[in-house]
């Protein structure tokens, strides 16, 4: 049996973990509802953004050959921590790889890349996971290195990223982010007016590449928003397992220490009744 400063020693780096899981916790849902309020915001914005664009009425062209050129882009995280989230994410795009075998794969993030590999994808592209509270700027590199290369050959983009239903639960779904649906499939595709005033085609040209952005960067958001649930919750399971060990810790050494005190009386005690003896 350990002893009593062993038992103290121990409880006490126990509680000084539970603190420092208790701030984790505390950092990650502080994090949540400006979260939030941005996803809030953006969506009503995407919102407006698309009605504006199904208003134009511009046929999607596709180009001849381009069906087997498909986009695959994974959201995970650089840290762990997060209970089973990475896990589950890259899960949902082996899945979507294996019914896809010529789609391409550009992954953010550390983990998701480790999980992947390990399920024998190599991503095409790997870039670092996005900040706490992401800001789409922080994606340009990307789009520099997909927009174009979007418009131009890929026919399809899809973003892996989980879906907030709740504090408690996250669930990874695939969304298709291009091409942009147009509730108006029959419609012409129109051309310039005139060399001055835009036409709907361009003024759809341009909204599409918004659109896209904006698409990708509210499933980057989607995602940091379900990072920070699951760390939420991962960090108040893990507080709540290190208060039973503390508990645990603490009945053992107040045992010890009681024991350890009836010892010493019992020999005190043995002691003086010897010296009675003696004398």
């Amino acid at each position: 049996m350990r002893n009593i400063y062993d038992l103290k020693q121990e409880t006490c780096d126990l509680k000084n973990v539970r603190d420092v899981i208790a701030t984790l916790e505390r950092i990650s849902a502080a994090y949540i509802p400006a979260l939030r309020n941005h996803l809030n915001a953006l969506d009503d914005y995407v919102a407006a953004a698309r009605n504006i664009y199904k208003k134009l009425k511009v046929k999607e062209m596709k180009k001849e050959n381009d069906d087997s050129r498909e986009l695959l882009i994974v959201f995970s995280t650089d840290r762990g921590l997060v209970s089973g989230l990475n896990g589950k994410i890259a899960e949902s795009a082996a899945e979507y790889l294996r019914e896809n075998t010529s789609c391409r794969l550009a992954v953010f993030g550390e983990k998701g890349k480790e999980i992947l590999q390990m399920l024998h994808f190599s991503p095409d592209l790997f870039f670092p996971t996005l900040k706490d509270l992401p800001e789409i700027n922080e994606l340009n590199d990307f789009f520099e290195q997909i927009f174009g290369e979007a418009q131009g050959n890929f026919s399809r983009i899809s973003v892996c990223a989980p879906q907030f239903v709740s504090v408690l639960e996250q669930k990874p779904e695939i969304f298709t982010v291009w091409p942009a649906k147009n509730s108006d499939d029959e419609s012409e595709n129109l051309e310039s007016y005139s060399f001055v005033d835009p036409s709907r085609k361009r003024v759809a040209e341009f909204l599409r590449q918004k659109l896209l952005k904006l698409s990708i960067y509210e499933k980057a958001l989607n995602g940091k928003l379900c990072e920070h649930a699951a760390r939420m919750m991962a960090m108040s399971d893990a507080g709540k397992s290190a208060g039973k060990i503390i508990d645990n810790l603490e009945r053992q050494y107040f045992k010890s220490r009681q024991q350890m005190i009836t010892k010493r009386l019992s020999e005190v005690f043995s002691a003086k009744q010897t010296l009675k003896q003696l004398s």
